[in-house]
């Protein structure tokens, strides 16, 4: 009994088999953090602009704190 060729393998199915395919776009996290930045860009760099940073005073007079003047 005579065997018949193999069929030539596809080198994409191995690649995404391996995780090594790559993504077709970027993240929702990587959007999410572009669009921000482009929002902050737009509007400029303000100093009075909460940037999630800790700034002593000013922070204690933004959320109330007891003895902030």
């Amino acid at each position: 009994m005579k065997k018949s060729p193999l069929a030539p393998r596809n080198p994409l199915v191995a690649a995404a088999l391996l995780r090594k395919a790559g993504a077709h776009q970027k993240t929702g996290k990587a959007l999410r953090r572009a669009e921000r930045i482009a929002l902050l860009a737009a509007f400029g760099r303000r100093g009075d602009r909460d940037d999630g940073s800790f700034s002593g005073k000013a922070h204690a007079h933004r959320v109330g704190f007891a003895g902030a003047n």
